[in-house]
């Protein structure tokens, strides 16, 4: 074993693929192995047996089924793996300089800021941990108790569903905060009286006064309680601004892509296909059709190293059977120039241009509408505008269910500097097109 302190992550060599994780196939961190022989990083493994009710071993040509009780810890692999020195990153291509021994590598794993995640809940990617934890506050696919968890309401319910959950079972938590309050300060004042009666019982003064007290009291406990209501009621409003991230009435979207410098040097090292990132997804309306963005930021097919490209597509949403078939609406897309010029970028797509991609979807996504020449690079990343400032570039999706002309849409454009709502926008811009 005198040369384990030189292995190379590359080498395929049989002693380096006893410490390489059969699911990430990165360097094993706390290694774990089945009873099939196969080691998997102590993350990886309990990711697999968590999303499936029976893993099965991912390691080439095995197909072993893994159990939660056949999984132990590999002590002499992890004993190994401590004297390594010289690691380089997993994310080294992607651009990550680091280097150390593997007690550190274990600690780097974890926190490099060049992993791309998914989100196990809706399966998006995230670019860093960070994005992802903020993710998570707002996923519109995780389970997340019931905002009036306090009062009583044990319903496990997916966030983007939470108002309606909230609407549909209103009756029912009415009860619960009915319940809850003379419950919540009868409680309180059975445990202020019992402790005032063991300390004063035989001390007629010290009870009158302690009576009064209790009465106060009672003004007292139902502040309190308005203290835990309105606390869940904030709970409820601040999610509810959350996902509007998600769902987007009145048909506007503002897409804000935050750390552009790195992934734009990951697509320009990307060798074998052009990196992408995803929006969220986000709806016309409350109850409207549901859309997603891919942004190609080295450009993708012909526009690959010259252009910035977008692809656009009709998402299978949960109202679909509702709506009127095929989507026929123009949709403006608009990159925001940050300078003084506001030099905006605009694309409008009209959908009888694409009639493939706007039709009712049968499977997950239509096909894209792909804008590979959205945009030259020499301009986004060029000096003469500000595509990208501070790290962040905005682009803004308008459905123009109204058909506004060109200058209607130009002013809706300029209209966002404002930083209007909504409904003040859609005002200005009826105003204007009737003046058209």
């Amino acid at each position: 074993m005198s040369d384990i302190n030189d292995l190379s992550l590359n080498t395929t060599s049989p002693i380096s693929n006893v410490f390489i994780c059969s699911s990430c196939h990165h360097l094993l961190v706390e290694p774990k192995f089945s009873t099939c022989g196969h080691r998997y990083c102590s993350h990886c493994i309990e990711k697999m047996i968590e999303s499936q009710s029976s893993a099965i071993c991912s390691a080439n040509n095995c197909g072993q089924m893994i159990k939660n009780n056949e999984i132990y810890p590999d002590f002499a692999v992890e004993n190994n793996l401590n004297i390594l020195t010289n690691i380089v990153c997993h994310n080294e291509t992607k651009g990550c300089s680091w280097k150390g021994n593997y007690v550190s590598y274990r600690d780097h794993s974890k926190t490099c800021k060049f992993d791309t995640l998914q989100c196990s809940h809706c399966s998006i990617y995230l670019t860093n941990e960070f994005t992802q934890k903020e993710h998570l506050s707002s996923c519109p696919e995780m389970l997340v108790p019931c905002v009036f968890k306090n009062f009583g309401c044990d319903t496990m319910i997916r966030q983007k569903l939470i108002q309606n959950h909230v609407q549909s079972s209103l009756v029912k938590h009415l009860q619960l905060l009915t319940d809850f309050i003379p419950t919540f300060i009868i409680k309180n004042l059975q445990d202020k009286s019992s402790q005032n009666k063991s300390i004063n019982e035989d001390k007629n003064e010290d009870l009158c006064r302690e009576q009064k007290s209790l009465k106060k009291d009672i003004l007292g406990h139902s502040n309190l309680f308005n203290e835990e209501y309105n606390k869940c009621m904030k709970y409820f409003f601040d999610k509810s601004e959350l996902l509007a991230s998600f769902i987007h009435c009145h048909g506007t979207y503002l897409w804000c892509i935050d750390e552009i410098d790195r992934l734009y040097r990951e697509a320009k090292g990307a060798t074998f296909k052009a990196q992408l990132v995803e929006s969220s997804p986000f709806y016309t309306s409350t109850y409207g059709y549901k859309l997603g963005l891919k942004l190609f930021l080295n450009g993708d097919l012909d526009g690959f190293n010259k252009f910035l490209s977008l692809h656009i597509t009709v998402m299978k949403g949960n109202y679909d059977p509702l709506l009127n078939w095929p989507f026929q609406y123009s949709i403006i897309i608009c990159l925001y120039d940050m300078s003084e010029q506001h030099h905006h970028v605009i694309h409008t797509i009209k959908p009888k241009e694409y009639d493939e991609c706007f039709k009712q979807p049968q499977a997950d996504t239509n096909p894209y509408v792909q804008i590979t020449n959205f945009c030259p690079l020499e301009l986004v990343f060029g000096k003469q505008y500000a595509y990208v400032q501070n790290d962040k570039m905005f682009i803004k999706i308008f459905i123009s269910f109204e058909k506004y002309n060109e200058n209607v849409i130009k002013q809706w454009i300029e209209i966002q500097s404002n930083g209007y709502p909504v409904n003040k926008e859609l005002e200005i811009l009826e105003a204007l097109h009737k003046q058209e």
